[in-house]
């Protein structure tokens, strides 16, 4: 393997991972995992990029081994013979079509551990590491490949390996293929490369001893700052319970443990999944905003015509499902489509929109104030299914991610070049159709539960500030002293401080980390409100009320930022749209609390209830871990490799 970090690879393998350094040959240097047989598992050399060299495959015998040469040779797969690694004999290296390099040989040295790495049992070659996560072997390669079934074809005809599973398009093109040289449900795993490149690596893996081992190594990725693609999750195909991880010279790394899943029978047949089978109940982010989107106006306007109370209740229920159903989707969108190192400041620009609407709702407020003429604030509501769907379903692009769940690959790809964006990572399959529930339960997997439930509560707090400030700000100015149209004005200027907190925010965020802002901007909301709640002059207020505004709303945007930054492609939309529906207790009980403070009149306390509500924002958010903005590796170092380096 190729690294162009050879002392942080290292430490990933040694440290994180268990393996035991076995010898170093100039820039290379000899890994092994604790249950191999052999004098190395993995050699890991330093080189200006990421990738893998060559794969080394060992025959049954030497017999076997010049049967396979001949027959290499007879299909016009010319090879060489060399002797370049210690504790393996001669190696007959050839490549595959597709141009990765491929060496067989018979010939091995069996690892004799020292004393001090001597097990305690003689049937095992080596004593289990007392650290990290202590993988077991390495389980399996995974190639990218611009013709999979080409070079499915070669290791099952030359190379004697048996086809287990595959995923075909409808097209008929097959996209994935798993094969085995022995028990193992698979040993070589060949994915397309949708960017029609050759000889690139997608992953290697290497096997755990329980499923338990898996979780313990995401809270170990987590204490120790290994960067987690996804997972863990369970593929369909295989049914491998898995984590993805980036060592750091760039390699995407798999821990996987197969749940001891053997091919046992001699006609076991190739398993065959269609697109849809991998895509079951995905409708696309395009067709869920627009639906939001129509079911947020239609329901507004059965508010504007609504004959009774329960009837417009009925309605703001129904509006609710469909804006609690925008909000994260968008989010998730937008920063799917975020240029690197952009992702706090595109998420801040789009919720910009949000602070519009709310200087909008200020004038709207001040147009009908007057008896019956409320009905036209609803109605006003229905523009957005008049103008906005049909924009978005003519003009909105589709979820990239989608795109490539469905096989759409050439779309997505040609997105990603008209916006300049990176085309998501190939994935061997998707996490399995039937667990759908997966992608909620590995929010609270390992110590991730902490953070999870801390996310949860500061959006709850945030939007309990954002919907109760909101809605009672006037009110509350008015009890404090101010006059009605003071106090209206209030909305509006709260709300212009609100858009430029969102561009601010967002730029600082993408420097120093969402968390670190949202924290500060949360502490700064707290002085704000409890500021406001003394009386002052007027364009003093003005000026406290405007900085609130940037505080407030962009600290909330902030929470979604930053819980969008840390998560998966896979999961994102899940925890986006969690951290968002719990928040949304807090936007009615914020209302709520408003209410019955300003029903009590003690609008005074309202501001110090908000306040409170703010520092415990703060509180939660600082939690989480302030740490710096994730760098999240590029998939396309991650996966370069030629073959000849």
């Amino acid at each position: 393997m190729l690294t162009p970090d050879l002392d942080g690879s290292l430490r990933f393998f040694t440290d994180y991972l268990g393996l035991t350094v076995n010898g170093r040959s100039g820039d290379s240097v000899y890994l092994r995992t604790w249950d191999d047989y052999e004098h190395h598992s993995l050699v890991l050399t330093a080189h200006q990029t990421s990738g893998l060299r060559r794969t080394a495959l060992r025959a049954s015998s030497e017999k076997a081994l010049q049967r396979r040469v001949r027959e290499l040779e007879a299909a016009g797969h010319q090879g060489r013979w060399t002797e370049d690694e210690p504790g393996l004999g001669p190696l007959y290296v050839t490549t595959d079509p597709d141009g990765h390099e491929l060496a067989l040989y018979w010939e091995s040295e069996w690892y004799q551990a020292p004393d001090e790495l001597k097990p305690g049992l003689k049937n095992q070659p080596q004593a289990k590491p007392g650290h990290g996560v202590g993988v077991r072997r390495l389980d399996h390669v995974n190639y990218l490949a611009a013709d999979v079934a080409a070079n499915a074809d070669f290791h099952q005809h030359l190379l004697g390996a048996r086809p287990t599973e595959q995923i075909q398009l409808d097209g008929g093109r097959i996209a994935a293929k798993w094969l085995t040289f022995t028990n193992k449900s698979y040993d070589v795993v060949y994915t397309e490369d949708w960017t029609g490149s050759r000889g690139r690596l997608h992953h290697i893996a290497f096997a755990t001893d329980t499923r338990e081992d898996i979780l313990r190594a995401a809270d170990l990725a987590l204490d120790t700052g290994v960067f987690i693609e996804t997972g863990p999750h369970k593929h369909a195909i295989q049914q491998t319970f898995f984590l993805y991880v980036y060592e750091p010279g760039g390699n995407r790394i798999e821990l996987c443990n197969p749940l001891t899943r053997l091919v046992l029978a001699p006609d076991w047949p190739l398993i065959t999944w269609t697109r849809d089978e991998r895509a079951k109940g995905q409708v696309g982010r395009k067709k869920v905003i627009i639906t939001c989107t129509a079911v947020f106006s239609l329901a507004s306007a059965l508010c504007a015509v609504a004959p009774s109370l329960g009837v417009f209740g009925l309605g703001r229920f129904i509006a609710g499902l469909g804006l609690g159903g925008l909000l994260p989707t968008t989010i998730t969108m937008v920063a799917e489509y975020a240029p690197r190192g952009r992702r706090a400041l595109i998420v801040g620009t789009l919720m910009t929109a949000h602070q519009a609407g709310g200087i909008l709702a200020g004038f709207v407020g001040l147009w009908t104030t007057g008896a019956g003429r409320w009905r036209v604030a609803y109605w006003i509501c229905v523009v957005p299914l008049l103008i906005g769907v049909p924009l978005i379903a003519t003009y909105l692009p589709e979820s990239l991610n989608f795109l490539v769940a469905k096989g759409r690959t050439r779309e997505a790809r040609a997105l990603a070049e008209r916006y300049d964006v990176e085309l998501p990572g190939p994935a061997a399959e998707r996490p399995a159709a039937g667990d759908r529930w997966s992608a909620v339960v590995a929010l609270f997997r390992g110590g991730l539960w902490r953070t999870t439930l801390l996310f949860w509560l500061a959006s709850f707090c945030g939007l309990l500030l954002v919907y109760g400030v909101s809605n009672w700000l006037p009110t509350m100015m008015r009890g404090a002293g101010y006059e009605l149209g003071s106090s209206l004005s209030f909305v509006v200027v709260i709300n212009l401080g609100g858009i430029a907190g969102m561009l601010i925010a967002g730029r600082f965020s993408d420097h120093f980390g969402g968390a670190r802002v949202a924290t500060v901007w949360f502490a700064a909301t707290a002085l704000g409100v409890h500021l406001l709640g003394i009386h002052m002059t007027l364009p003093l207020t003005y000026v406290v009320v405007f900085l609130t505004g940037l505080f407030l709303f962009s600290a909330q945007a902030m929470i979604y930022a930053t819980v969008a930054g840390r998560s998966g492609d896979d999961n994102r939309a899940t925890a986006v749209g969690w951290v968002s529906g719990v928040g949304r207790f807090g936007a009615v009980f914020g209302p709520w609390l408003g209410g019955q403070l300003v029903a009590a009149k003690s609008e005074s306390r309202g501001f110090t209830a908000f306040a409170i509500a703010a520092v415990l924002a703060t509180v939660f958010v600082a939690l989480t871990g302030l740490r710096g903005p994730q760098q999240t590796p590029r998939r396309d170092a991650a996966q370069q490799l030629t073959t000849t380096g």
